[in-house]
């Protein structure tokens, strides 16, 4: 059982709508992202929402 907030892995994940991003199109965009400040050693604010969704 998993926690509702928890994403689901990869191949699991249900595509919603006709424009959602692909796995093979995230695997393109993800690198091109900046990293999340509060990855960056002086810290930040969680993200409030998911990058891919």
């Amino acid at each position: 059982m998993t926690c509702p907030n928890e994403p689901r892995p990869a191949a699991v994940r249900e595509r919603h709508y006709p424009t959602d991003t692909t796995d093979a199109e995230w695997a393109v965009l993800e690198p091109l992202l900046p990293v999340p400040a509060c990855r960056l050693p002086a810290g930040g604010r969680p993200e409030k929402h998911p990058r891919r969704n």
